[in-house]
């Protein structure tokens, strides 16, 4: 996937993708962002916003887990040191803000947190846990359900299935985690 994305340092961010993830993560982190682009305004996020939360989110996730564990300590980080399926996340905010500058916090927030939600949480995470999950490439019925929604009922419907089949596939397969079950509490009291 070639995508063309017309914010400021795209071209940037993809040229550093390219070089440290693998083709399919590769064209995860494209699709995320594409999707992103399709509800801003619904999500009240920006064009820049969508595309660097949705191409950065992964930047950390090809690294083997005794490196990212490393780079984890390294940078002060001590949640999910034993998780790189969570750790990530906060790796790849950490490396945003030092080597790439970013200072937008919603940014940040949204990539810190992407795999398990936040509460209280900003617009660009809400955006980014429905993009990474319901992205086109993913080929599950519950990702085809979530697009579904996005198209025919709007953002918010989107979100909330979003948010609970990720909270009902986490308690089974890891049981308790404490932000994903905050997340969901946060946004059914927002309505």
């Amino acid at each position: 996937m070639d995508a063309d994305f017309a914010t400021p340092r795209a071209a940037e961010y993809i040229a550093l993708l390219e070089s440290r993830l693998p083709d399919k993560t590769l064209r995860h982190v494209q699709s995320v962002a594409g999707l992103m682009l399709t509800f801003t305004e619904a999500a009240g996020i920006s064009d820049e916003q969508a595309v660097t939360a949705g191409l950065l989110h992964d930047l950390c996730k090809a690294y083997p887990k005794e490196a990212l564990r490393e780079k984890a300590l390294s940078y002060g980080l001590t949640e999910h040191l034993d998780n790189p399926n969570l750790l990530h996340g906060p790796a790849s905010a950490v490396e945003c803000r030092e080597d790439l500058g970013i200072e937008d916090e919603e940014v940040l927030s949204a990539i810190h947190y992407h795999t398990t939600g936040k509460a209280p949480w900003n617009s660009v995470g809400c955006a980014l846990y429905v993009a990474d999950f319901a992205e086109p490439l993913r080929t599950i019925p519950e990702a085809q359900h979530a697009r579904e929604l996005l198209t025919s009922k709007g953002y918010r419907v989107a979100l909330d299935y979003v948010v609970e089949t990720r909270l009902a596939h986490v308690r089974k397969r890891y049981g308790i985690n404490e932000d994903t079950e905050a997340f969901s509490r946060w946004l059914k009291e927002r309505d």
